[in-house]
């Protein structure tokens, strides 16, 4: 395969068309679902300069009261396993940051 294709299921899904994006501006938080009640989430900032975008539970249909973990997959790394009601993550200009969120308890609506 060529350099920078996509093989990940993970990211896959969240260009399926059940992925969603959650909020209208250049800061943008796209969110769709994984098997055992988890999320692959994606921060889009479309903005010329770096940018803190933050995904509120509410929006990614979790109780905003369930700590989450959060794995990044870019970096193959935990970024944190106590996240609650919201994540945040400084994002670069033009650039993407994506993780999955695997609630530690399972309290989520439908999105």
């Amino acid at each position: 395969m060529r350099r920078g294709t996509c093989q990940s299921k993970q990211k896959i899904s969240l260009l399926d068309k059940i992925g969603s994006c959650i909020s209208d501006s250049v800061l943008q938080v796209w969110v769709g679902p994984l098997s055992g009640h988890r999320l692959v989430v994606a921060l889009w900032n479309r903005c010329p300069k770096a940018e803190t975008i933050t995904a509120q539970w509410d929006a990614l249909g979790l109780e905003s009261s369930t700590k989450v973990s959060v794995r990044d997959l870019w970096q193959h790394k935990q970024v944190t396993g106590d996240a609650v009601s919201s994540f945040g993550a400084q994002v670069d200009a033009h650039d993407c940051q994506m993780y999955i969120f695997t609630p530690r308890t399972v309290t989520r609506s439908v999105i």
